[in-house]
């Protein structure tokens, strides 16, 4: 009795055994399929949040722009759209509108509508201080990058030239017309998350994504700020009432380039 009732148990025993090894095994071969080459998940990450061009017809949003500089902290409403071919506009509701007047960028051009409505037009090569166009103290930017969207005053393409690692980010350096870009790219989610933008002639501009939204695969960040170097400065963004009409995020067909559409067909 007692030996009979011996056998089973250690093929149980046995059997678990074996089980545990192939467990093991496959997680060990889950893990090593897991995305871990850098390159891939920079490509992934650029695309989503750089190929507007090639996926979005159109993104409306309310907006909430709150300006903090030393202890005084201003907020003002208003809305955001983007339109195909890499357009932004942006305005403020009254009485914001009479202070801030409201912004139209495009790849050809940049028209901002003073507080008596008077329309002045820039083209991409002309030197543009967020300075000049707002009676407040501001560092000197370019209005076309304070916009809550990664590389936003592109005129041109995004083209990488180097890669690093810094810390728990995959850092991706690269340029566009007369501007220097880096971004910052969780390793662990694949979220872009800061970005530092060091246009000819001004001030450095850092720019900090927080939460997003994810539609049809494109990631929308919902907060965003952008601030000088010395933190002293900053413009917050909170999107609200998202609404993106765009087609399903796909990666291209050579999915590990890091090169990304451009503003131009």
């Amino acid at each position: 009795m007692n030996g009979s009732a011996k056998k089973p148990a250690a093929k149980n025993l046995a059997l678990l055994f074996v089980l545990s090894l192939l467990i093991l095994g496959c997680a060990a071969g889950s893990r090593l399929q897991l995305p871990t080459n850098d390159r891939d998940l920079a490509a992934d990450a650029l695309h989503r949040y750089l190929d507007r061009w090639v996926g979005w017809r159109s993104l409306t949003a309310g907006v909430r722009m709150t300006v903090a500089t030393g202890d005084t902290m201003v907020a003002a409403k208003g809305h955001i759209m983007y339109l195909l071919g890499e357009r932004f506009e942006l305005g403020f509701v009254k009485p914001y509108n009479r202070i801030l007047g409201n912004f139209y960028v495009t790849p050809a051009q940049f028209i901002y509508w003073d507080v008596g409505s008077t329309p002045h037009a820039f083209a991409p090569q002309d030197t543009v201080s967020l300075s000049d166009l707002l009676p407040i103290q501001v560092p000197d930017w370019d209005p076309r990058d304070m916009l809550p969207f990664p590389v936003s005053g592109r005129s041109g393409g995004f083209q990488p030239d180097s890669m690093w690692v810094e810390g728990s980010s995959l850092v991706v350096s690269g340029v566009g017309d007369d501007v220097d870009y880096r971004l910052y790219i969780a390793r662990n989610t694949g979220r872009l998350e800061r970005e530092r933008v060091a246009r000819a002639g001004h001030d450095v501009m850092l720019k900090q994504y927080g939460r997003s939204k994810t539609i049809n695969g494109w990631p929308v960040a919902t907060k965003a700020t952008c601030s000088d170097s010395s933190g002293e400065f900053a413009i917050s963004w909170s999107l609200s009432g998202i609404h993106l009409d765009a087609e399903p995020f796909r990666l291209p067909a050579d999915s590990t380039s890091l090169r990304t559409t451009g503003s131009t067909p």
